[in-house]
């Protein structure tokens, strides 16, 4: 037998043997040897965040970079990333998902104060640029007074009906009405206090209606107005 040591292209290559006995003659064997190109093991990329999502009631809702969301229950975090290896954490902690990439949100949340929330993803090439929002749980109703009118209410004669609100994560004006009467806020946009203001259009006949405030969250409360009528 015989052995030998040498550098091949790849591809088809052709080597020549050469065999000399101590008498002289030569013996020449041509052996077709291919090389294949062997793929380098591709580099491990650092991992990317696709979506940031709540499974709110069974649905997944996105959440949008910087928003404050606020949450009447805790609710699971939902980290979208093509690889599935990557480990979620949540403020700089490794934090365990779930089979379906959930993971739980609760030890960051607080009921007295918008919480920032930065999820990120890390595998051995690095970690992901961080996703950052805020998160409040909100589980206190808002609180709204009524002011009875000063003027005495006429039979049939429109009237204004006022008081004031307050709720820490502010309230969701399309959601606040008395009866089918829209309620006008103010100041207008989010805020933490402020008036409320109601055009009603008349009462034959003394009644007490009802105020509705929702807040932001979905937390409502709900104020009776008695409203008297002078015939």
């Amino acid at each position: 037998g015989f052995r030998g040591r040498g550098a091949l292209d790849v591809g088809a290559n052709v080597v020549t043997v050469r065999a000399l006995d101590v008498l002289g003659p030569e013996a020449t064997l041509a052996l077709r040897i291919e090389r294949r190109a062997t793929a380098a093991p591709a580099a491990a990329t650092r991992p990317a965040i696709d979506r940031v999502s709540l499974r709110v009631g069974g649905e997944l809702v996105d959440v949008a970079a910087d928003e404050q969301v606020f949450l009447r229950a805790p609710a699971p975090l939902v980290v979208g990333r093509a690889d599935e290896t990557a480990v979620v954490t949540i403020n700089g902690e490794d934090v365990p998902a779930g089979p379906d990439g959930e993971v739980s949100l609760e030890p960051w949340l607080s009921e007295s104060r918008a919480v920032r929330v930065e999820v990120a993803l890390r595998n051995e090439a690095g970690r992901s640029r961080p996703f950052r929002f805020f998160a409040w749980l909100d589980t206190t109703p808002p609180e709204a007074a009524f002011r009875p009118p000063t003027s005495p209410v006429r039979a049939g004669e429109p009237f204004v009906l006022r008081g004031t609100w307050s709720d820490d994560g502010g309230l969701d004006a399309a959601r606040c009405a008395v009866g089918d009467l829209p309620v006008e806020l103010s100041p207008r946009g989010v805020a933490k206090r402020g008036t409320w203001r109601v055009a009603h259009p008349g009462l034959s006949e003394s009644a007490e209606l009802q105020l509705v405030v929702t807040d932001r969250t979905g937390n409502r409360t709900t104020v009776p107005l008695r409203v008297d009528v002078q015939r």
